[in-house]
C-alpha cells in the first residue's frame, strides 16, 4: 500500500517512533510518536498493539483512537509494557479520511524480559 513515492500518496503515516526493531525491557513505557497525513482531510485514527496478522494482542491490550480534522496530526502516547511478557509486537496504525478511505501501517518492536 506504501510505496517510495509518498508525494503521490493521499495520506501517509510517518515519522515513526520507536525505530522498527526497536527492543524494550518489560514493565518500561513505550512512547509511540507519528505524523499522520492526509490531503482530502482527516476524519479519525486509531493506534493499537497486535500481532503481525494485525489482530489485537492479548498480553499487551492496549489501543487509543479518536476523531480528528485537518489534513495533519500528530498522534503521541505512552503506554506501558505489562511485566512479564517478551516477544515481537507490532504497531497498529489506522487512519481514516474524509471519504472513508482507510489506511494502515503496521510496526515491529520487541520486548524483553
Amino acid at each position: 500500500m506504501f510505496n517510495a513515492c509518498d508525494k503521490y500518496l493521499s495520506n501517509s503515516i510517518k515519522n515513526i517512533t520507536p525505530i522498527e526493531h526497536s527492543h524494550f525491557d518489560a514493565g518500561s513505557s513505550l512512547h509511540i510518536k507519528a505524523t499522520l497525513k492526509d490531503k482530502k482531510g482527516l476524519a479519525s485514527y486509531r493506534v493499537r498493539i497486535g500481532n503481525k496478522n494485525g489482530t489485537s494482542s492479548t498480553p499487551f491490550p492496549w489501543e487509543e483512537s479518536g476523531e480528528i480534522s485537518g489534513e495533519s496530526y500528530s498522534f503521541e502516547s505512552t503506554p506501558q509494557i505489562p511485566e512479564n511478557i517478551e516477544g515481537t509486537f507490532y504497531i497498529i496504525f489506522e487512519i481514516t479520511d474524509v471519504n472513508g478511505d482507510r489506511s494502515e501501517r503496521i510496526h515491529e518492536f520487541h520486548v524483553d524480559n
